[in-house]
């Protein structure tokens, strides 16, 4: 520990220049990579959005996700899964 000492302190400007573009370097990842994670969740829950909101969601017997649409052809009910 004391050789470390007295090397940080023959070279003290070199250490500090180390540290200051560091810095400059790391603070903004600090910045971005929650910004990256904030958009990824908000696409996220975009994607996971219902497509229509007057059908209800249900889960079938082997855990299918459906809705229960009209045909517009025929008129009968159908499952449309996703």
């Amino acid at each position: 520990m004391k050789r470390l000492q007295k090397h940080v302190k023959k070279n003290w400007f070199w250490y500090s220049l180390l540290i200051v573009i560091l810095s400059a370097v790391l603070a903004p990842m600090l910045l971005i990579v929650p910004l990256f994670i904030g958009v990824v969740i908000l696409f996220a829950k975009n994607a996971t959005f219902q497509s229509s909101n007057d059908s209800e969601v249900s889960i079938g017997k082997r855990g299918g996700r459906y809705e229960m649409r009209i045909s517009e052809k025929t008129g009968k009910p159908y499952r449309h899964y996703f």
